[in-house]
């Protein structure tokens, strides 16, 4: 058929929808939108074998199924030209015609292939010579139905599993394989989101739901009216219509799905079974050309309207979910079609871009960390995306089970650490007490490999280890843009049940802390111990001032404040307490305490106890260990000297200390380069001796205190 013998009486254009036989076929016109007009059509003067039934009362008839794929493989989704031949009155009007591909008569086609038989009756194809005659190239050849084979006869029959044993979801699931891909034909399209498919290549039978998404309905369809003589009316597509309960655009929804997945071969990746026995799949169905490839029916409906993201579904996905997310939001924000009278709830939250690499200062918890903005040198609290660890303790309640093993989990992995940050959303939340809400930023953290190291993202680090819980969020919450591997990593937390997942209790954290005021006699006893035991091996757990540290002794299991001997750095403000007038900060306080901070905040630490003075502060030296294998240990009080954020106490004798030389040198060079506090020094200056030093020690020289007792912001 050529494209002027298209224009004449009786030749239409239309795109075949569906094959039902191997000479029966569903043509749908075009149309802009919705459901299209459709026309069934039996090839003209042919007869091929018919399939069996799905009850497995009769089986299919030799080729059948060979029959049927010719033609669907040849025809499906694509536009042909097709004519109605004539209409046979005694067959409930049932149209038959000829239907071509290009220049190719289907019919004559599929009788050539040996896949169809020539049937002559009163009314006859207007081919029917071309049909005889492919008719006997077959039979001369021996193919398909016109075989001599009887084992070719015997394996043209399809072995269908019957019965729930062979075609149940859960039977299905456990023999390919959760996650894995299996290929189908879509025989029916029960609504958008409900399919059923031949699996390839058992014949298995299964209805599939489609992972993550609900479609509208079709409802149930009210009994047909009844002719006047009492038997059934034929009734028409308005009757069927005005007789469904179907929720609204339902219809455009299953019509948007027959488009792309009726009779097409797609690939399944098999994703669970509900309480039901319903099996839920991927469905991915072949591109639009000229695009091709791959397309899937799920992000099809819900970009157009005709489909809801449903959570629970959505966390049986292997991967996808989070792109279903994004389009339905945007679906909303556009209005469209089941969303066209969507008004969005009031939200407390809202969506982050930016990205930043930086520096891990601190370890809040195990699911929040404290970054130095690289850029900016800001310090920026992030908590981990669409994760929840225990709560650590504060003053008015105790730790939560394993929050203390989350919080040391990463402090060990990620303290001192470059890392790079995406942001993603934040959220308001409520302040406790009487405190203002709060407004929380979330991101994804992923570590900057160290040699011999691979990537690390920190929050499925700590979900897979059993130390936090993903969150479920609502279908309108922003989510971390990995929350796919995040579930997959909770789902091996629970199988190995770790961490939350136990069911043994944690291991006690018992330590003994003096470092709080009024603990000096406590701390006392711990002295003898600590001399005797010479180097130590510590956490800094918080930053006092520029020199004064809460450091943790494991292995003694306490908790002390330490200062290296022999330094002060600048006292930082305080305010009146116990009695005492409010202090005025000295310049470069505040950046001591942050210099300390990055440099030894959560750190591990080796420190060697020499002495303690009045107040219960433990002196000696500290050395703060690398947080990578490219580091090297570093001498706290050294660096600060160098750095002229501290100064070697007046009236010290340099011998006296621990490394004393190395501290007097440093000095020197950082007085000459006027670092920091020695910004105005001259050196005259270094002639004119001190003689009061009672109030060089009220600074906290003597008592290493010269930062103040109990700074508290210094932790952060």
């Amino acid at each position: 058929v050529d494209a002027a013998n298209v224009k004449m009486a009786g030749w239409l254009r239309g795109t075949v929808k569906e094959v039902v036989s191997g000479d029966t076929v569903v043509i749908a016109g075009a149309v802009k939108s919705g459901p299209a007009p459709e026309k069934r059509l039996t090839l003209s003067s042919i007869i091929a074998p018919k399939l069996g039934k799905r009850d497995g009362t009769s089986k299919d008839e030799p080729f059948a199924w060979q029959s049927r794929e010719f033609l669907r493989s040849r025809v499906i989704g694509q536009q042909v030209v097709f004519k109605v031949d004539y209409v046979v009155e005694q067959l409930q009007g049932r149209e038959f015609g000829s239907v071509f591909l290009g220049q190719e008569n289907m019919a004559v086609s599929i009788v050539a292939a040996g896949l169809a038989k020539v049937r002559t009756g009163q009314q006859n194809s207007p081919y029917i010579e071309n049909l005889k005659k492919a008719e006997e190239q077959a039979q001369a050849a021996h193919v398909g139905l016109w075989t001599k084979d009887p084992a070719a006869q015997a394996a043209a029959v399809r072995n269908v599993p019957i019965g729930e044993e062979g075609n149940s979801a859960n039977a299905i699931i456990a023999a390919v394989g959760k996650g894995k891909p299996v290929t189908g034909i879509v025989e029916q399209v029960a609504n958008g989101g409900m399919l059923r498919i031949t699996l390839l290549p058992d014949y298995h039978q299964a209805t599939v739901v489609v992972s993550g998404v609900q479609a509208p309905s079709m409802g149930r369809r009210a009994a047909p009216p009844t002719a006047a003589d009492g038997g059934p009316a034929a009734p028409s597509a308005a009757t069927i219509a005005a007789a469904s309960n179907a929720e609204p655009y339902a219809v455009e929804a299953k019509a948007l799905a027959e488009s792309r997945a009726l009779h097409r071969e797609v690939r399944l990746v098999l994703e669970g079974v509900d309480k039901f026995n319903n099996l839920f799949a991927t469905v991915l169905v072949p591109g639009a050309p000229p695009a091709g490839g791959e397309d899937s029916l799920a992000e099809l409906l819900v970009r157009a309207g005709y489909a809801k993201c449903v959570e629970w579904s959505l966390n049986m996905m292997v991967s996808g979910s989070q792109k279903l997310r994004d389009l339905e939001r945007t679906a909303k924000a556009e209005k469209r079609a089941i969303w066209t009278n969507y008004v969005a709830p009031p939200s407390t939250q809202g969506k982050l871009s930016d990205a930043f690499t930086g520096k891990v200062v601190e370890v809040a918890s195990g699911d929040c960390v404290v970054i130095k903005d690289a850029a900016t040198g800001v310090e920026r609290r992030v908590q981990l995306s669409s994760i929840r660890a225990p709560r650590p303790a504060t003053r008015d309640r105790a730790a939560e089970p394993w929050a203390t093993d989350a919080k040391e989990f990463l402090r060990k992995r990620l303290v001192g650490r470059e890392v790079e940050v995406k942001m993603e959303y934040t959220r308001k939340v409520p302040g406790m007490g009487e405190e203002a809400e709060r407004l929380l930023a979330f991101g994804n953290v992923e570590t900057v490999p160290d040699k011999g190291e691979e990537k690390q993202n920190v929050g499925e680090m700590v979900v897979a280890r059993g130390f936090a819980t993903v969150i479920k969020h609502r279908s309108d919450e922003e989510r971390s843009g990995v929350y796919e591997k995040l579930v997959e990593c909770e789902d091996i937390a629970k199988a190995a049940k770790r961490g939350v997942h136990s069911a043994k209790e944690p291991a006690a954290n018992r330590i003994n802390d003096v470092s709080t005021p009024g603990n000096a006699a406590k701390a006392k006893q711990y002295l003898p111990f600590f001399q005797r035991a010479g180097k130590m091996l510590g956490v800094v757990e918080y930053v006092l001032s520029g020199h004064r540290l809460k450091v943790t002794i494991p292995k003694e299991g306490v908790t002390i404040v330490f200062a290296p001997s022999g330094i002060k750095t600048p006292q930082r403000a305080q305010g009146a307490q116990h009695g005492k007038p409010a202090v005025g900060g000295e310049p470069f306080a505040d950046e001591a305490v942050a210099f300390t901070r990055e440099a030894a905040l959560q750190h591990d630490c080796e420190l060697n106890v020499e002495t303690m003075d009045r107040g219960g502060t433990f002196l000696g030296s500290i050395t703060i260990s690398p947080a990578t294998s490219a580091g090297r240990p570093l001498d706290l009080a050294l660096a600060l000297v160098k750095a002229g954020l501290a100064r070697i106490q007046p009236g010290m004798e340099p011998s006296r200390l621990t490394n004393g030389t190395a501290l007097a040198d440093a000095q020197r060079a950082a007085k000459e380069a006027r670092l920091k506090i020695w910004a105005s020094w001259t050196p005259e200056q270094d002639k004119v001796e001190d003689e009061d030093e009672e109030e060089a020690g009220a600074g906290g020289a003597a008592t290493g205190g010269g930062g103040g007792r109990g700074g508290g912001g210094g932790g952060g």
